[in-house]
């Protein structure tokens, strides 16, 4: 949380410009050291990050507006890929963000003034939205 006003100031003074909105995030994760034989350092999780809307911004001069809040939802598993002498092969990981699809702007992106786009129907620039990636990591050893 941020807070940051100018005291004795009319309404669309009294906030500082660029003060982003408060943010709450959360992740359950879940390790394991041993999944069978082939499995090591296995883990899970999931995590939410709720940022509040902004209700406390500069106005005068239509510097900034109000930004609505958003709760996007967030998921992960990864593992290493071991040998029987327990040497790591390889270790791959699976991450979802904004599982959902949700439609955000950040309070601090000056994207989101931007003119209104016919093709989506919204105005200003919007977050990325829904993203899977896999990510595969293989050790090379020099000798």
């Amino acid at each position: 949380m941020v807070r940051a006003q100018e005291l004795n100031q009319p309404d669309s003074l009294r906030y500082l410009p660029f003060i982003p909105a408060d943010r709450l995030q959360s992740e359950l994760r879940v390790n394991f050291n041993k999944a069978g034989t082939h499995l090591a350092n296995l883990y899970a999780r999931a995590g939410i990050e709720h940022t509040f809307a902004q209700n406390r911004f500069f106005s005068a001069f239509g510097t900034e507006t109000r930004t609505p809040g958003y709760t996007l939802v967030n998921a992960g598993i990864g593992a290493d890929v071991v040998n029987s002498q327990a040497k790591t092969l390889f270790s791959i990981y699976l991450t979802g963000t904004n599982l959902f699809d949700v439609g955000y702007q950040s309070h601090l992106s000056r994207l989101k003034y931007a003119a209104f786009n016919p093709t989506n129907g919204r105005s200003g620039v919007f977050n990325m939205g829904q993203n899977v990636s896999l990510k595969l990591l293989v050790p090379l050893v020099f000798k």
